[in-house]
């Protein structure tokens, strides 16, 4: 049974909010969650001696150099430079950075052994390579750099010393938390709206959060720091002034290495018009653009080639950063996040489903009554007090579903929606999936599981491993091509 505010478009007009603050959050997050943790050390090698500022950015823009690679061309040409770069440090330095790299590779591999198995090997060496160059190239800094000269380096660019504390204690979680912060972040924007009165709250509850995961080991560590006398505050001891011949022949390098290679195209000449009330599914090999695509849908990235058009309306940077626009926006599509964790970030899920609601200026009974009917459509009224971190994973998919259908948005966007539930959740949402698409919504979803929901998408998009639309047309048409499904690694 769907409720009548669910069958009809909410005449909704965003509040102004003159601070547009998540975008910001973002960034300020991502600048500061980096830093390196390690004992002084001296070497009369030039490579010790370069500016610490210098070797931190190039540092970071080499990451996202290869990050943003796909061919193994010129991933191996960049792992090549990574590795010319090792040769010019201590050997005894050499050895231990070699020493973290072979187990991270060692683990990354064994994780990806599944993939591999079944026929991504090629994906798999280059996800191998490109951590592997990743993990070489923070160890050259970490290894070359005294611990305050780090700490220096990240405080020239106006960083809090709390947030330096914090990289400082828990450099071997930096990865994973940056990526959550990321995904929490965009999972808040999309539901932001609404005019938001507690802001502090929100972003208060995301770090909780992510601070809660160190919170034993930054303990520990800080306590030994206040015993050798740790006062609490960083100072930047140098400057990107003042550099030597070698700093500019470093920078040089670097330069030419960073700007030789430019990203490849993460989707290529996609061509696709959705229709109000339809259902696609867009399918594809790991690494064909799925995710890509669901970013551009959502607003959250941008296509840098060709236009994305939504109402009639060019959807463009600067439109995005119309508050007004941005709230509508995302109030009209909803998206629900592949890892259901990045997606909760309020204590109860009350709360979590209650928030998009509150910033659409709902009163407080109307709020309680659409809350009420999303734990009734999703079958977890038993939930409503208990915290999202503590339920199994099927629960939390379905609490980020009706924190998302709570907004009534008139286009459903899911990623991988049935990965990793059990077979009753599986069931319980493609019938909730069906249901909702027949009250009129669109729905859009990137799968792998396209077998198992044939019966719910009029539609395919088929992308292929160089990241081109391959098919567009009726969904069975596809599922029943067996040669098809095998030439394009589907099957």
């Amino acid at each position: 049974m769907m409720y009548n505010w669910l069958l009809k478009t909410d005449d909704y007009q965003p509040q102004k909010d003159k601070d547009f603050f998540i975008d910001q959050s973002a960034l300020s997050i991502i600048s500061k969650l980096t830093g390196i943790r390690k004992e002084n050390r001296e070497s009369k090698s030039f490579f010790y001696s370069l500016n610490s500022i210098l070797k931190f950015i190039t540092t970071i823009l080499l990451i996202l150099t290869l990050s943003f690679l796909r061919d193994f061309l010129s991933i191996s040409s960049v792992f090549a430079y990574v590795v010319l770069s090792l040769a010019l440090i201590n050997i005894s330095d050499i050895k231990k950075i070699m020493a973290i790299s072979f187990f991270t590779v060692l683990f990354s591999f064994i994780i990806l052994l599944p993939s591999a198995l079944m026929g991504n090997v090629a994906n798999a060496v280059i996800i191998c390579t490109k951590v592997l160059s990743t993990v070489i190239i923070i160890n050259i800094f970490a290894y070359t750099t005294k611990n305050q000269d780090i700490t220096g380096a990240v405080k020239i660019f106006r960083t809090p010393d709390f947030f330096i504390l914090i990289m400082d204690i828990t450099i071997r979680h930096i990865v994973i938390i940056g990526e959550m912060a990321v995904n929490m972040l965009y999972s808040l924007k999309t539901k932001s709206v609404g005019k938001n009165r507690n802001k502090i709250k929100s972003m208060y509850n995301i770090l909780g959060f992510l601070f809660m995961k160190s919170k034993r080991f930054s303990e520990d560590v800080y306590a030994s720091m206040l015993c050798r006398g740790f006062s609490g505050k960083y100072k930047s001891n140098r400057s990107i002034y003042g550099l030597h011949l070698f700093d500019y022949l470093y920078a040089l390098i670097n330069i030419a290495v960073i700007t030789k290679y430019k990203a490849n195209k993460a989707l290529k000449n996609i061509s696709l018009t959705i229709s109000a009330g339809d259902s696609i599914a867009i399918i594809g090999p790991n690494g064909s653009g799925k995710s890509t695509l669901l970013k551009i849908i959502n607003g959250i990235i941008l296509p840098t080639d060709g236009e994305y058009i939504f109402k009639d309306i060019k959807i463009t940077e600067d439109k995005l950063k119309d508050p007004y626009f941005s709230k509508s926006f995302h109030k009209s599509i909803g998206f629900v996040f592949q890892n259901s964790d990045t997606q909760l970030f309020c204590p109860s899920v009350y709360e979590e489903i209650a928030f998009g609601p509150i910033q659409m200026g709902m009163g407080a009974r109307e709020v309680d009554y659409r809350v009420l009917d999303c734990l009734k459509l999703l079958g977890i009224e038993h939930l409503k007090t208990r915290a999202p971190y503590n339920l199994s994973e099927g629960e939390k998919k379905k609490v980020a579903i009706a924190s998302v259908i709570a907004l009534n948005p008139e286009i459903l966007v899911f990623d991988e929606p049935l990965s990793g539930l059990d077979p009753k959740t599986k069931r319980f949402l493609k019938n909730f999936i069906l249901e909702i698409n027949k009250t009129g919504k669109t729905i859009i979803c990137a799968t792998h599981d396209f077998e198992d929901i044939r019966e719910l998408f009029y539609r395919v998009l088929v992308l292929s491993e160089d990241n081109r639309a391959i098919f567009v047309g009726d969904y069975g048409t596809v599922i029943n091509d067996e040669d098809f499904l095998i030439q394009n690694n589907l099957k």
